[in-house]
Formats: structure tokens, C-alpha cells, sequence
């Protein structure tokens, strides 16, 4: 396995995307809530 391929892995950018819109959607619902 090289880090280039561990790079372009599906399931790192999946973790990497899944946090960014983890932070958008607590940052977008959070003000509405409150």
C-alpha cells in the first residue's frame, strides 16, 4: 500500500467529508435552534 493510494482512498476523503459537513450542519442548525 503507498500513501498515494492511502491518500486517494475512498474512505479517508469519506471521513474527511463526512466531518466538514458534520461542522457545517451543527454551525447551520445550531443558530436556528437557539
Amino acid at each position: 500500500m503507498t500513501k498515494n493510494k492511502n491518500k486517494k482512498s475512498p474512505q479517508f476523503f469519506d471521513k474527511q467529508k463526512i466531518r466538514e459537513l458534520k461542522t457545517k450542519d451543527l454551525r447551520s442548525v445550531a443558530p436556528k435552534k437557539s
